[in-house]
């Protein structure tokens, strides 16, 4: 009987914790929140140096972006890759059989190629941009149209006109057609970022960030160019401007590839 008891208080007392514990978490913890708001309400959270730290990271923007210092920084890159310590260090801790798998950019995660296109296209011009980028095998080139056709609630002839253009065989049909690996965007933003007006458009941007209303004027980094020409012949006049070795990498696949002529 005593055992039983001790038992009973045991299990009552544990009871009573766990209702005070509960209890405690609903009720008290809106009470201590507010007590401590008002004990602690003349600390100063706000970062004095926040405007000045805005404005010296906007000024560091643009300085990266200027073209002296990014053929600075090209040639300096170019130097590095090209010297003998770095064949030699390349040789020594990179296994034989990765050596072609490696690719070397200092802005490659961070630069974009755009291909503006539109549904009133040839279909033979876009599947023609389609295999090309798919050769390439890049994944910062970015095949960009304003919009679904006829609409956003129309969404499949949107989907129909994307199976013609990235099928291999464009006479197979069904599931089963085997596809061009490329990335197809539908959004309007980058037309207005980089003001398109007409397509074919190509457009690099070398410090290229996800598109957001605060940045979707500051374009100042990019090169844009206009016309029915060949994706190799697009990367070339815009590497002969820009001067950005990531595209010169580009022009260097185009030489291993006996499709692009």
């Amino acid at each position: 009987m005593r055992k039983l008891f001790v038992l009973l208080f045991v299990l009552l007392s544990l009871s009573a914790y766990a209702t005070d514990s509960s209890s405690f978490s609903v009720i008290n913890i809106p009470k201590i929140e507010k007590n401590a708001l008002k004990k602690y309400k003349h600390i100063n959270t706000q970062n004095k140096y926040a405007k000045q730290m805005q404005k010296a990271g906007e000024q560091a923007y643009k300085s990266f972006n200027k073209k002296q210092m990014q053929t600075m920084l090209n040639t300096y890159e170019k130097d590095i890759f090209t010297s003998k310590q770095f064949a030699l260090a390349f040789k020594k801790y990179v296994p034989k059989n990765e050596r072609q798998k490696v690719e070397f950019s200092r802005i490659g995660a961070h630069d974009k190629l755009f291909i503006f296109i539109s549904s009133s296209m040839p279909m033979y011009e876009i599947r023609r941009y389609v295999k090309q980028v798919a050769m390439l095998n890049v994944p910062d080139i970015q095949i960009v149209m304003r919009g679904f056709i006829g609409g956003v609630k129309y969404i499949k002839p949107t989907i129909r006109f994307f199976y013609k253009a990235v099928k291999v065989d464009p006479g197979c049909k069904g599931l089963r057609c085997k596809m061009y690996n490329v990335s197809f965007d539908v959004n309007p933003l980058p037309f207005r970022k980089y003001h398109i007006d007409k397509v074919p458009a190509f457009v690099f941007d070398p410090n290229f960030q996800k598109i957001m209303p605060y940045n979707i004027n500051k374009n100042d980094s990019a090169y844009k160019l206009y016309g029915d020409v060949s994706l190799k012949y697009a990367i070339t006049v815009l590497y002969r401007y820009s001067k950005y070795l990531r595209l010169k990498e580009f022009l260097d696949k185009y030489k291993n590839k006996a499709f692009f002529q």
